[in-house]
């Protein structure tokens, strides 16, 4: 598997089957990502990382040249 470059972004909306996220990354459409996701700290306990396999299904610009809202869909759950 191919390790690109790192981007980072917020999950807006968060689903079983997808999710939406924004970044300043730009992915091409189908594109296959990893994404692992940071939960907030809750009752100082560390959170534990969510990994996923997601290809992409839309992206559009929020914010001309900074901000994109990607639509990912969840293929698989790698821990």
């Amino acid at each position: 598997m191919d390790i690109g470059p790192t981007h980072y972004g917020s999950c807006k909306d968060l689903a079983v089957g997808g999710m939406t996220v924004h970044s300043s990354f730009v992915p091409r459409p189908d594109e296959e990502l990893e994404i692992t996701l940071l939960p907030p700290t809750a009752n100082g306990r560390k959170p534990t990382p969510m990994v996923v396999r997601a290809r992409v299904r839309r992206c559009h610009e929020v914010e001309r040249g900074k901000c994109y809202e990607i639509g990912l869909e969840i293929m698989q759950v790698v821990s």
